[in-house]
């Protein structure tokens, strides 16, 4: 069976997904001192030292790469046509969809380009490629060949 255009359209939304958070990290490496001088944390009585707020930079780097190298692991299960990985990708942007309502109803927190529009936008076209007839179809047909 071929790849179907939706399985390929999900592949690289979920791809944009992906380097969507590959500049949140450079981005979050570059601003690193502004968003700890904006969090104002505190150590019991102590303020953070300089060693400490870069230890903080390397956990929260080495968390978020984690989580892109497993994001990328989905996305070539995706490419081969794993049902898991389509089943796990479309439950993630329900979740993320569900919270960007969430906090737009009860925070009362607007939906933009700078907070949560895009990621919104992405997560609704993945659900739609990947709730095709098509692309079901192509990630169960190693199902029924073991049914059979």
């Amino acid at each position: 069976m071929r790849r179907p255009a939706t399985i390929t359209a999900g592949t690289l939304l979920l791809l944009l997904r992906v380097l969507a958070g590959i500049l949140l990290i450079v981005g979050l490496w570059l601003e690193w001192p502004d968003v700890m001088d904006s969090a104002d944390l505190v150590l019991g009585d102590d303020v953070l030292t300089a060693q400490e707020e870069q230890f903080a930079l390397w956990i929260v780097i080495a968390l978020m790469g984690v989580s892109l190298v497993v994001q990328l692991s989905v996305v070539l299960s995706l490419w081969w046509g794993r049902n898991w990985a389509r089943l796990t990708v479309m439950v993630f942007a329900v979740v993320s969809i569900s919270t960007a309502f969430t906090t737009w109803f009860l925070r009362e927190e607007e939906i933009t380009l700078r907070t949560s529009l895009l990621a919104v936008g992405l997560d609704v076209l993945i659900l739609l490629a990947l709730s095709s007839r098509s692309a079901a179809a192509y990630s169960r047909r190693r199902e029924r060949r073991r049914s059979r």
